[in-house]
């Protein structure tokens, strides 16, 4: 996961506050502090907890641990805003989407 985070930075998504910081330290240690620097770590540990990603136009990775330890309606909706962020401001900005036209 933390291979997959673009060198302009993203928003990373874990279970729990203790992961966070382990996450934050790998992308650290892996990335660099530029790459670290420009990263964004949320522990979402409930539904309630989505609010914090409201406005989000960096691109998003889910912790392959949280699809354990989170709810199916959350990591649910956190893989639409994954493809919606990725679509609206990401690699695929400005490509069709496979819509027909009228």
């Amino acid at each position: 996961m933390v291979e997959s985070i673009p060198a302009s930075g993203a928003v990373v998504i874990v279970h729990s506050v203790a992961m966070r910081r382990y996450v934050e330290q790998m992308i650290f240690d892996l990335r660099g502090d530029q790459v670290a620097k420009l990263c964004r770590v949320h522990s979402i540990s409930s539904y309630s907890d989505l609010a914090r990603l409201q406005g989000v136009r960096m691109p998003i990775r889910i912790d392959h641990a949280a699809y354990l330890h989170m709810d199916a309606r959350v990591i649910a909706y956190l893989e639409q805003l994954e493809r919606t962020v990725e679509l609206m401001f990401g690699a695929g900005a400005g490509k069709p989407i496979g819509i027909a036209k009228l």
